[in-house]
């Protein structure tokens, strides 16, 4: 499977492509310094994080799971149907 050229500069595997040779510290360094800046584009939001919240403050709403049945099928079966 080929790979873009832009794969290796992922920040996810950066280092274990610098480790294996693939890249470069120079190349690393050239590409991000051609990248644009634009924090002037950039709008801040901020999102709750119910997964980092306190327990105390967690609201946990979580319903019952529902108990399994066990279904038995019975088929009543004529002794033609057998043979």
């Amino acid at each position: 499977m080929s790979q873009p050229d832009t794969f290796k500069f992922d920040i996810r595997i950066t280092e274990r492509m610098m480790r294996n040779g693939r890249l470069s510290q120079t190349e690393l360094a050239k590409f991000l310094e051609s990248l644009v800046d634009c924090e002037s584009n950039v709008e801040s939001i901020s999102l709750e994080q119910p997964g980092l919240a306190r327990r105390a403050d967690a609201v946990i709403a979580r319903e019952a799971a529902p108990t399994p049945a066990l279904v038995a099928v019975v088929r009543e079966h004529s002794e033609e149907s057998l043979r």
